[in-house]
């Protein structure tokens, strides 16, 4: 659908409701600087920061159905934003305090094939986790972690647009750490900022 020139908050909202892409993209196109930006200047990270872009509009992709209810679509995404930041910061701060007790209780292994063992086990679930993705979220991570290809790249290489490829990585990753989660108990926060980074 061809979008008008002027950005008519109403009328893109509407849009984005009945999934229509190019209304997203406008949306991402408009905003993701301002989210960029407050999610940095919490987080003093680009990295972490644009991570926080791409599960900000991740939800707001996934959650289109609901957007009849926004009136103020910028107080909304900057809320979104804040929220996952300090969800973020919490995590951060829970794994730093496992991650110590990892560390920690590395000075009890004395067999090194058990070492192994746990290790090999993490990345066969890993493994699992990713055969269960859906096949482009498959391949848009394969490309990323085990190619080191770039977003750019894997666009150019699999023809669909650069926030195409971030919105499957971040819901590839969604689905991993979801599974993850599931199967790892002990470190569980390490292994899976381990396995995922």
């Amino acid at each position: 659908m061809r979008l008008p020139d002027t950005f008519d908050e109403a009328q893109m909202l509407e849009l984005l409701r009945q999934g229509d892409e190019s209304s997203f993209a406008s949306i991402f196109s408009r905003f993701h600087r301002k989210v960029y930006g407050t999610a940095l200047g919490f987080l003093k990270s680009p990295t972490h920061s644009e991570e926080i872009v791409q599960d900000v509009f991740m939800k707001v992709w996934l959650k289109r159905a609901e957007f009849g209810e926004v009136k103020n679509l910028e107080a909304y995404l900057l809320a979104m934003t804040r929220h996952l930041i300090l969800d973020r910061l919490k995590k951060a701060a829970y794994e730093n305090t496992h991650l110590k007790a990892f560390t920690d209780s590395c000075t009890h292994f004395t067999d090194t094939t058990d070492h192994l063992l746990r290790n090999r086990q993490c990345e066969v679930l890993l493994e699992e986790a990713i055969t269960l993705l859906p096949p482009q979220q498959k391949q848009v991570y394969r490309l990323s972690k085990t190619a080191g290809l770039s977003q750019e790249e894997i666009a150019q290489q699999m023809g669909i647009s650069r926030l195409t490829v971030k919105k499957h990585m971040a819901m590839a990753l969604h689905r991993i750490r979801h599974y993850l989660g599931q199967h790892i108990s002990s470190y569980g926060p390490f292994l899976l900022w381990l396995l995922l980074r």
